[in-house]
């Protein structure tokens, strides 16, 4: 990297490391060796945070070597943008445009929605948190919007609250992909049902952002 590193996550078989940068790249590496095995380059700005996509994979890695699945990854960046993309190939397999400030954070999580009479509905989330006050949450393969949490008050999509004062710089699913918490410099933490878009809870504490 040619600037400041932002971000680090493992794969989930603790083989391999991306890194995030305000050069605006991501670098995947080998976690034992310390090599660089592949460098992906799209954003126009900074890359604040980055996360693998569990599961997905072309096969065989860029040593010919079957390991992990975690062969994707979505990049979030100061470019307004979430990106996802082939780690093995480096292609660009989808945009998600719809925050209007800088993406500070990014989470990722499987979730079954359970109705009555109906098969489970099994689907990836992704929820993103921005300089625009919002948590938006994507389904991962389409690319649409499900909800907007907070923000402009003319895209917010929650039927109960107006969401936090301040930029967004925390997101996480709970263990079952039902709830989302939220962090935010308006030094409150707020909980949100996934389905809904419903605000369940707002913490307060903290004495700073």
């Amino acid at each position: 990297h040619t600037g400041p590193i932002t971000r680090a996550v493992f794969t989930s078989d603790g083989l391999r490391i991306l890194t995030g940068s305000e050069d605006a790249s991501m670098r995947l590496w080998d976690a034992f060796s310390g090599e660089v095995i592949g460098t992906i380059r799209g954003h126009l700005l900074p890359v604040l945070g980055c996360v693998f996509v569990p599961g997905h994979s072309s096969g065989e890695n860029l040593r010919g070597v079957v390991q992990s699945a975690d062969w994707s990854a979505l990049s979030a960046s100061r470019d307004k943008s979430i990106k996802m993309w082939d780690l093995q190939s480096g292609q660009l397999l989808r945009t998600y445009k719809g925050h209007v400030g800088r993406v500070l954070c990014i989470a990722i999580k499987a979730y079954t929605e359970y109705r009555e009479g109906e098969d489970p509905i099994k689907m990836t989330l992704v929820a993103s948190g921005s300089w625009d006050r919002s948590c938006k949450i994507w389904d991962l393969e389409s690319g649409e919007l499900l909800h907007d949490l907070g923000g402009p008050e003319e895209s917010n999509t929650s039927p109960n609250s107006n969401g936090h004062l301040n930029a967004v710089t925390g997101v996480s699913f709970s263990p079952d992909g039902s709830v989302i918490a939220t962090g935010s410099d308006d030094e409150t933490m707020r909980l949100w049902n996934v389905l809904t878009g419903e605000e369940l809870k707002s913490y307060q504490g903290h004495d700073n952002g």
